[in-house]
């Protein structure tokens, strides 16, 4: 198959081709700039704990809901100077994964991917 990566200021999108360059599936797109919002109208620079009240947790770290290997699921990984959260959805072609990436508390960074 062929990759086409589109790239404008802040944002990357990853489209997979099939060998005959046609069915286009959208593979990957990453927001790290201001100008756009991804999934339930996360911005750059939200708090981590208005993006976690905006998404299903039973739990207030680690797994936050489902088994954290079978979708759905959620996942809340803390570190030195921030963390990392990655949501998971089954979809018809697989799986969505959204990766969420905090620097402190406030979010830097948006990774969707279907695998």
């Amino acid at each position: 198959g062929f990759l086409r990566i589109l790239q404008w200021e802040g944002v990357q999108a990853i489209f997979h081709y099939d060998a005959q360059r046609s069915d286009e599936q959208l593979a990957l797109l990453d927001i790290y700039g201001e100008k756009l919002e991804g999934p339930r109208n996360l911005h750059m620079d939200d708090d981590i704990e208005s993006v976690l009240e905006r998404f299903p947790q039973e739990n207030p770290i680690g797994v936050l809901y489902g088994d954290g290997e079978n979708a759905p699921y959620g996942l809340l990984e803390l570190n030195d100077g921030g963390a990392s959260i990655v949501y998971a959805v089954e979809v018809e072609e697989g799986s969505v994964l959204l990766s969420l990436t905090f620097v402190g508390d406030r979010l830097a960074d948006m990774t969707c991917s279907v695998l």
